[in-house]
């Protein structure tokens, strides 16, 4: 049993980062700026891609561009994470976020037809419903694909999904109100702040989260 406990905080202290208090602001602050910086800088290259398409092929071209997104984000987010976590794989962070990222948008784009589609035909109750589901299935889905990765360096992995669908469900509608607006960097900028602020907090938490104790039974 000891043999167990002492290999199980070997681990946590081999992939943890310090555990001074400025440690902890290093590593949020650098998910911050990672989010803030990395998300208006995807969505640009989003829009480079797919806006002079007009025409039947536009479809493809955005889930082209959906892809770049997600290898964007991920890549700002592995410089962050790679700072402060002994031990982190950013092939796989990279290669999760990036599929995670292209299934997010492509959910965009059905978004986008349906709200279309029935923004005539609803009250503003039901189209608040639509727009923070939205929030949930994306928080879910980018939370779910980054559990795979997150798993091997904290056993509160797990609470990584339901954080990031907290965040999401308070990040899009600020996004949505704003781009509304016509300030669209702005709501990236926004965007990326709002999620990684909230999302931080929680990754600071479960990497700071021990290993419990090996009982025998």
């Amino acid at each position: 049993m000891e043999s167990r406990n002492s290999k199980a905080m070997a681990r946590y202290n081999e992939n943890r980062i310090d555990l001074a208090s400025s440690h902890h602001w290093r590593l949020w602050f650098s998910w911050l700026l990672a989010g803030m910086v990395g998300e208006p800088v995807a969505w640009v290259a989003i829009l480079l891609t797919i806006g002079p398409v007009q025409d039947i092929l536009s479809r493809s071209v955005w889930q082209i561009g959906s892809l770049l997104y997600g290898i964007l984000i991920a890549i700002a987010q592995s410089i962050a994470l790679r700072r402060c976590v002994r031990d982190f794989s950013p092939p796989a962070w990279i290669l999760l976020t990036a599929l995670g990222g292209a299934i997010r948008w492509q959910l965009l784009f059905t978004y986008g037809s349906a709200n279309v589609a029935v923004a005539g035909n609803v009250g503003p109750l039901i189209g608040t419903i639509f727009t923070l589901s939205v929030g949930v299935v994306l928080g879910l889905l980018t939370g779910a694909m980054q559990w795979f990765a997150l798993r091997r360096y904290t056993s509160a992995a797990l609470w990584w999904i339901p954080a990031n669908a907290i965040a999401w469900i308070l990040a899009v509608p600020v996004w949505l109100f704003i781009s509304n607006m016509g300030a669209f960097l702005l709501a990236t900028v926004l965007l990326g702040g709002l999620t990684s602020a909230l999302t931080g907090f929680t990754l600071v938490r479960m990497l700071y989260t021990k290993p419990a104790p090996v009982t025998e039974e």
